[in-house]
């Protein structure tokens, strides 16, 4: 039979792909079958009609760009691509023909879906190698080749193509690390096995990396090898990281072992797992001994059953606990703040963390705090504040048994002599002798303390009367007065004690303090060494001074006119001339009953207020005068007063120099009187003080002489200008002879040092002459005048300029 001849149509109709041929204006002028049935089409419906009247949706696609691009270029072009109007892929072959073009083509999509899965894995099989930092490779026998993957040719730091065998790879790898190596995969070649190595190797940069190589080796069907096959991960990062885990723990470790702490590690059955240097100094057991044992190795069993206890609550309910404790550990028993907590670690059995701290010195501290807080530190005796306990039990008890509580305050007399004379040393001997002296003669229950200074304080218990309360207080002034060598000297100490009874005058620990101390005051104030029970009179006197230091405190303050001053002239008694005037205070309180200087004087004195209230008067004076001195042209002097507590203040001729400066008043005509007995007080300090005065131009008096105790060689070398002879010995001098030869020996002892001689509280005419007949100097007093106001003595000045002015009689 004569084989079938095949047209170029047959061929084309049995093609598997669509064949379309085109004229010059676009036209189908073929369509084979294929074609058709994927067009969903005939060939018929198509030919003779142009692609974009058949398929409007190809126009702009990159398939039309293709046919256009061959027909105008004749050639041949080849394109893959998607249409997005059927959702698929197909592969375009277009050829020029001699009438247009024709194209074959054919559905390419799940090749491309495929290419694009394989595309995906590869991405993410190099992206999961980088984050894993895990290259592959793969040697082939055969060729002795090696392929390695972008990852691993990036970690060592190389390009792939360099890394093509066994010696390129194993340069890469740290001389010393080689054996390791090699020996790893030649024992698995051997095995046919698997391996699992490390080793470093250096990067480029000059960077040591560390490398985790797992392989395996892969056979050919006749079991011989054919290929290794192997991962290299950088685990650089997980080195360093147990490497700075390790330094961590060494440094906690040394931490740990440096912390002034006992710091342990237990596990569940009490077993010591760690061990401190600290707690191994502390218990004087070595850490290695003490690792395995319990607390039963360590305490006593009493001990050792108390810490099991509270370690097993702290494990049972995972509570931190911390607790004082008293633990015999090496040296002697320690007071310990013991802390606790259950440790629990992931995938390890919970243990006990715990801590001991020696609060030994703490403790101990604290007790001498509370000691120190309730006792005297010099003597050791109760203090204010645990007076006040013991006080109040004692009331309590007395309340509910019907007997009587006693307080007893009491005063050294003249301590601060003895202070200034001897020493401060001296004077807290003297009050730890008393301490122990009043010690002996109370009873057990009673209470002696110390408040402060040179006070004390007993408190009698459980008493029947007062007389009870008169006996013990005779006894303990009878021992305080019992001699006593101080720096070679023999003192004899005395006292004065106020006595208050509950509950008579009072019923509260405040008020029978208060009273008693009150009581105390008036014994001060009889002169000492004796006793006084408490009597509501006294409560008022107090009170009334208590009123008078209030209003001098206000009177203090600027701008206040409650103290004012009063000046009272002096005269000539030769010539009756007006020479001087003597500024004395004058009160003007609310309460009238208060205003006269007797009253606030000496509460002045008592308090030190009189410091910056004489401060205050002395600049009012001097500028009072200073004006007067200006307006009415007078040289009349100024006489003002200087109390004890300021001529042994600190400070007093720079105040002195200050007012004088401030108010521009001449020194000259200031004349400061002191009193005979406060210059006897401290005559060293005193001659001092008196000396920087006279050098600045002042003139110094002695005040109330003949009343103290001055003796005659002191006087002599003190820069005295005048003497006034006390009132006292003024009142009866014309009728009393006593008095008038005190007076007389005053004014010739006086002229016999060269010294001028005044006389205060004049009142007669008879007194008058007498005392100018016997040469005293000057005078003042109710015969030539009142204390004036200022306005009233600024009037007197004025007149006085006249030749024949009488001060008498004027005022």
């Amino acid at each position: 039979m004569k084989p079938r001849q095949f047209s170029a149509q047959d061929i084309i109709e049995c093609m598997t792909d669509g064949f379309v041929a085109f004229d010059k204006q676009w036209r189908y002028t073929y369509v084979n079958a294929h074609a058709a049935r994927m067009f969903g089409t005939t060939p018929q419906a198509l030919l003779g009609r142009t692609y974009l009247e058949c398929f409007p949706d190809a126009q702009g696609t990159r398939f039309e760009l293709a046919y256009r691009q061959a027909m105008r270029e004749r050639i041949a072009v080849h394109i893959e691509d998607y249409y997005p109007p059927w959702g698929r892929w197909f592969e375009n072959h277009i050829y020029p023909a001699a009438d247009g073009i024709s194209v074959f083509f054919h559905e390419i999509t799940e090749r491309k879906v495929a290419e694009q899965l394989l595309a995906d894995n590869a991405a993410q099989l190099a992206e999961t190698q980088q984050l894993a930092r895990l290259g592959s490779w793969k040697w082939l026998a055969e060729s002795g080749k090696i392929l390695c993957s972008e990852e691993l040719a990036r970690i060592f730091g190389r390009e792939r193509s360099t890394i093509d065998s066994l010696a390129s790879f194993m340069a890469c790898v740290l001389p010393e690390d080689r054996p390791v190596l090699v020996q790893a995969r030649e024992q698995a070649v051997r095995r046919h096995d698997a391996w699992e190595t490390e080793y470093r190797i250096v990067h480029p940069e000059g960077r040591r990396l560390f490398i985790r190589e797992r392989g395996k080796v892969m056979l050919d069907t006749a079991g011989n090898v054919s290929a290794l096959s192997g991962y290299a991960q950088d685990i650089s990062s997980i080195r360093q990281a147990e490497s700075e885990l390790h330094r961590q723990q060494q440094l906690m470790g040394m931490i740990v072992d440096a912390m002034p702490i006992n710091i342990y590690v237990k596990d569940r059955h009490g077993r010591y797992l760690r061990f401190n240097k600290e707690a191994e100094r502390a218990t004087g057991t070595p850490r290695e001994e003490a690792i395995g044992k319990t607390d039963d190795d360590l305490f006593p069993e009493h001990i050792a059953s108390t810490i099991r206890a509270e370690d097993r609550l702290v494990m049972e309910t995972g509570e931190t606990t911390t607790r004082e404790m008293t633990l015999p550990l090496h040296g002697g028993s320690r007071h310990m703040l013991v802390g606790r907590s259950r440790l629990q670690l992931a995938d390890e059995e919970a243990s006990l963390l715990g801590f001991s701290i020696d609060i030994t010195d703490r403790k101990e501290s604290e007790l001498r705090s509370e000691y120190l807080g309730s006792h005297d530190p010099l003597t050791g005796l109760p203090n204010r504040s645990l007076l006040q306990d013991r006080l109040e039990h004692a009331i309590a008890h007395a309340h509910r048994t019907k007997r009587v509580v006693a307080v007893l305050f009491f005063d050294l007399d003249r301590f601060k002599v003895i202070n200034d004379s001897l020493g401060h040393k001296c004077g807290d001997e003297l009050l730890c002798v008393l301490a122990q002296r009043l010690a002996g003669c109370i009873r057990e229950g009673d209470t002696l303390a110390r408040l402060g200074g040179d006070e004390f304080v007993i408190v009698l218990e459980d008493l029947e009367s007062a007389g009870e309360a008169a006996f013990y207080a005779e006894e303990a002034l009878t021992r305080i007065a019992q001699n006593l060598a101080l720096e070679m000297q023999v003192v004899t100490p005395s006292a004065s004690m106020g006595i208050s009874l509950y509950p008579k005058d009072g019923e509260d620990s405040a008020t029978l303090l208060k009273n008693a101390d009150i009581a105390m005051y008036q014994a001060k104030k009889a002169g000492g060494n004796g006793l006084r029970f408490f009597d509501h009179v006294m409560n008022a006197q107090a009170m009334r001074r208590m009123l008078i230091e209030s209003n001098l405190r206000r009177a203090l303050d600027s701008g206040s006119s409650q103290v004012g001053l009063h000046y009272q002239p002096i005269v000539d008694l030769t010539s009756g001339r007006l020479i001087g005037m003597e500024a004395l205070a004058r009160g003007n309180f609310p309460d009238r009953s208060i205003s006269t200087p007797d009253c606030f004087i000496p509460v002045a004195e008592e308090t030190g207020l009189i410091v910056p209230l004489g401060e205050k008067l002395l600049r009012q004076a001097c500028g009072q005068f200073a004006r007067w001195q200006r307006e009415a042209d007078t040289d009349v002097a100024l006489s003002v007063n200087l109390s004890v507590r300021q001529l042994g203040a600190s400070g007093l001729v720079a105040m002195v120099r200050s007012a004088l400066g401030d108010t521009g008043m001449d020194p000259a005509l200031l004349q400061l009187e002191i009193t005979e007995t406060g210059l006897m007080h401290n005559i060293d300090h005193a001659r001092r003080i008196l000396h920087e005065l006279a050098q600045m131009g002042i003139r110094l008096s002695i005040d109330d002489f003949g009343t103290g105790y001055s003796s005659l060689s002191y006087l002599k070398t003190l820069p005295i200008h005048k003497l006034k002879i006390d009132r006292s010995f003024v009142r009866d001098v014309v009728e009393d002879n006593d008095d008038a030869s005190i007076v007389n020996a005053i004014i010739g002892l006086a002229h016999n040092l060269g010294l001028k001689v005044i006389s205060e509280g004049v009142e007669t005419r008879e007194q008058m002459d007498f005392l100018r007949n016997h040469g005293c100097d000057e005078g003042q007093g109710y015969y030539f005048s009142r204390a004036l106001d200022s306005g009233s003595m600024e009037a007197l000045l004025v007149r006085s300029r006249n030749p024949s002015s009488d001060v008498r009689g004027r005022h």
